[in-house]
């Protein structure tokens, strides 16, 4: 069996799981950056064997997720928070990411600032207008992110984990939320987002 296979095979038995979880009606605790961000020690601990979840309930959450947007704006946290991912699984932890992506105008995720909307009220409309990346500068930019941003990492890391891409979209408070796209148009990027980390190898 090559590394594929096995990362499939992987893949195939975690959603097995979750789909059993949700069947019995069993619930998995989770947290966000649980052993790299804790609450007593500031916003970046170094300490990847301990969390707040274990000091008050003697184990690390189920669930670990990080997000994104941290590895843009700080390498060395990057370094450590994909190590602390590692130790969560072999744990037994599933592991995940979502993303809160600064948009390519405004370099902000939220929709509004200052109650006004930012310069990416049309961002979703503008990645989605082509599929010519040559020509389609948002969907250049877009793809460059999951480029450089996303997909190393989960290659670096090389086990199945869940992506939350755009998430919180039936709320209106992202650029990829109601007020700035139609439910057609988040799809469409949605889907795309998809294709596109399968056609990059990420299974």
């Amino acid at each position: 069996t090559d590394i594929t296979e096995y990362k499939d095979i992987q893949t195939k038995i975690l959603y097995k799981n979750l789909k059993k979880f949700s069947e019995t009606g069993k619930i998995m605790f989770g947290m966000a950056n649980p052993t790299t961000i804790r609450y007593q020690n500031g916003p970046k601990n170094d300490d990847l064997e301990q969390s707040d979840c274990k000091d008050i309930t003697g184990s690390h959450p189920a669930f670990h997720e990080s997000d994104f947007m941290w590895y843009e704006e700080d390498t060395v946290f990057k370094k450590y928070d994909i190590e602390a991912m590692k130790r969560a699984y072999k744990r037994g932890a599933v592991c995940g990411y979502c993303w809160h992506m600064r948009g390519m105008y405004s370099n902000e995720f939220y929709a509004k600032k200052d109650g006004r909307f930012t310069n990416d009220k049309n961002l979703v409309k503008n990645i989605i207008a082509t599929n010519d990346r040559k020509t389609n500068k948002a969907l250049d930019w877009y793809l460059t992110k999951m480029d450089t941003e996303v997909i190393p990492v989960f290659k670096e890391l090389g086990f199945p984990i869940v992506f939350r891409p755009l998430h919180e979209m039936n709320g209106n408070w992202f650029w990829w939320g109601t007020d700035n796209c139609t439910p057609q148009e988040y799809i469409r990027l949605f889907r795309l987002t998809i294709d596109y980390l399968r056609k990059k190898g990420i299974t």
